[in-house]
């Protein structure tokens, strides 16, 4: 049943609708430790730098960060675009169960149980077994940046806003379909306003 569930990738997807999705406009710009990246109040204010540690946020508010402000709004007001051909690939290698480009394929993998293989029978579910356990997350994974794709498809520009960690490396706050992610993420996206090199 879980299987099955799996496979339906939208029904499955609407359950798991991550919080923070890109954004089909320019993210808020920074110009203090909290506010930025989101223009709605539906959703908790984010901080500029992801920690816990308040101490380390209330002393960020003492400090004069333009630099840093300017840096993190530049990124994050990239647009980008949903490569189409690309997502028409994915949608049809994941229908069809095919494992190609890192993807993983969508059913797991059938063991022979025929009298004259019963020997063999116990290696073959074991590395079976083991298989399918670790494609289990990778499914997820990759129904979930299809889904993104979808929902996205549509729309000249997606943008992605962004957070510091505590050593300052910028990262995307939408999960799955970033230009941070796994390949296959990767791969959905171009520049919306792409140039010759």
């Amino acid at each position: 049943k879980t299987r099955e569930w799996i496979k339906n990738r939208n029904s499955f997807n609407e359950l798991l609708n991550p919080e923070y999705l890109p954004t089909v406009m320019p993210p808020k710009m920074w110009s203090t430790v909290t506010g930025g990246g989101y223009w709605t109040k539906e959703l908790p204010e984010l901080d500029l730098v992801k920690q816990k540690n308040k101490l380390f946020k209330k002393e960020l508010e003492n400090f004069d960060m333009p630099e840093v402000y300017s840096a993190v709004n530049t990124m994050q007001n990239t647009p980008f675009k949903v490569n189409n051909f690309i997502l028409k690939v994915m949608q049809e290698a994941w229908d069809r169960g095919l494992a190609v480009g890192g993807m993983p394929p969508n059913v797991n993998l059938d063991i022979d149980t025929n009298p004259e293989s019963r020997k063999a029978w116990k290696m073959k579910a074991v590395m079976a077994h083991t298989e399918n356990a670790r494609m289990f997350s990778k499914r997820l994974l990759y129904a979930k940046i299809i889904w993104l794709g979808q929902k996205f498809a549509n729309y000249a520009t997606v943008y992605f806003p962004l957070q510091l960690d505590f050593r300052g490396r910028a990262y995307a706050v939408p999960a799955f379909l970033n230009y941070q992610s796994i390949n296959g993420a990767k791969a959905l996206l171009s520049f919306a306003h792409g140039k010759p090199i």
